[in-house]
């Protein structure tokens, strides 16, 4: 399986295991958002209610950008994640965008990275913002913010055995 693809089953599970999203397949919710992988017609709007309004606030996407293969050292992968984020209005969008920053990005790094730290299953070496938070849509429904960040993961990790 490919490293980018098991990040985002990862990162997906540590948003959910940290009481900032739910899986999709829960009932919708005002207070969670919905946190869904890659799905095939797009990034979903929040979903709406029987009465015509809207039984969630927004919907969280993460999708694969790219990863890119092994360099040095020869079993470190780096994966490459968009978070588009679909909200009823900006400020929403932006409050999820800083919370789920908060969780990737460590912010008394200097640097703006998350050093050496556990994401579910997975030991992550580092992780950093690739692209920075915009807006890339709005209508009279949502306003969709994204932003992309980069993750350094060891294969031997992947595979299961000790870190050197």
């Amino acid at each position: 399986m490919p490293t980018d693809l098991f990040v985002n089953q990862e990162l997906q599970a540590h948003l959910i295991a940290l009481g900032l999203a739910q899986h999709p397949d829960d009932p919708p919710s005002t207070t969670l958002p919905s946190v869904w992988l890659m799905p095939y017609d797009g990034a979903p709007q929040p979903r709406p209610d029987r009465l015509g309004g809207f039984a969630e606030n927004a919907t969280i996407t993460i999708s694969e950008m790219d990863f890119a293969a092994p360099n040095q050292p020869a079993d470190l992968e780096e994966a490459y994640v968009d978070i588009l984020i679909r909200a009823r209005n900006e400020a929403m969008a932006k409050l999820l965008h800083r919370q789920i920053r908060g969780v990737i990005i460590d912010p008394r790094d200097t640097a703006g990275m998350r050093r050496m730290w556990t994401m579910g299953a997975l030991l992550v070496e580092y992780s950093t913002t690739w692209r920075v938070e915009q807006t890339v849509a709005a209508d009279n429904v949502s306003t969709d913010r994204t932003c992309s960040y980069r993750f350094g993961c060891r294969r031997k990790i992947l595979a299961g055995t000790t870190y050197p």
